[in-house]
């Protein structure tokens, strides 16, 4: 997922929001300066991820209740 998460944001920068389960997809994300969607759904607990200040939702099928 990372993989195709940093082809995403190289080719669409201006307009992309970053999705991961992951600190680290977090602070690619930061190192892109883009915003940043976190999805409790991996082994990182949902408080540490909520801890990065990023939007952190349970599973992917909520992008689709999110406003952008």
């Amino acid at each position: 997922m990372l993989y195709i998460y940093h082809v995403v944001c190289v080719l669409f920068l201006h307009k992309t929001t970053g999705t991961g389960n992951t600190r680290n997809d977090f602070e690619v994300a930061q190192q892109l300066e883009v915003d940043c969607i976190l999805v409790a759904d991996g082994h990182q607990s949902k408080e540490r991820l909520e801890a990065t200040g990023a939007k952190v939702i349970d599973d992917l099928q909520q992008l689709k209740t999110l406003p952008f």
